[in-house]
C-alpha cells in the first residue's frame, strides 16, 4: 500500500507444506513467514523505515517428537530513494476529465 510520496507498507506472507506437496507418508514440515516493513519518506529522497519478520516451522516426524520453532526479527533502517512516488503508476483514465 502506498500513501501518495510520504509512505509505504509493504506485507508478503507464505506458507509452504513440505510434506503435502511431496506427498509424504513418513512425517510433514510446515514453514510460515511473514515478512512486514513500513517505510516513511522524510525529505526529498530521504526516508527511514521499520522492518518485521516472523518464521515459523512445525514439522513431525515417525519416531520423532513434534518441533515447532519461531523466530521474529526487527530491523530499522534509512534508505535513499529514487523515485517521488515510491514506484506508483496513476492508473486513472484522465481523458475523461
Amino acid at each position: 500500500m502506498i500513501d501518495d510520496t510520504r509512505a509505504a507498507l509493504d506485507v508478503i506472507a507464505t506458507v509452504v507444506s513440505v510434506g503435502r506437496i511431496t506427498r509424504r507418508p513418513a512425517g510433514r514440515d510446515d514453514i510460515t513467514r511473514v515478512d512486514t516493513a513500513f517505510t516513511w519518506r522524510l525529505q526529498g529522497p530521504h526516508a527511514i523505515g521499520i522492518s518485521y519478520v516472523w518464521s515459523h516451522r512445525s514439522a513431525s516426524f515417525p519416531g520423532t517428537d513434534g518441533r515447532r520453532q519461531s523466530l521474529g526479527k526487527v530491523g530499522l533502517y534509512y534508505a535513499l530513494l529514487g523515485q517521488q512516488s515510491f514506484g506508483a503508476v496513476d492508473w486513472r483514465d484522465h481523458s475523461a476529465e
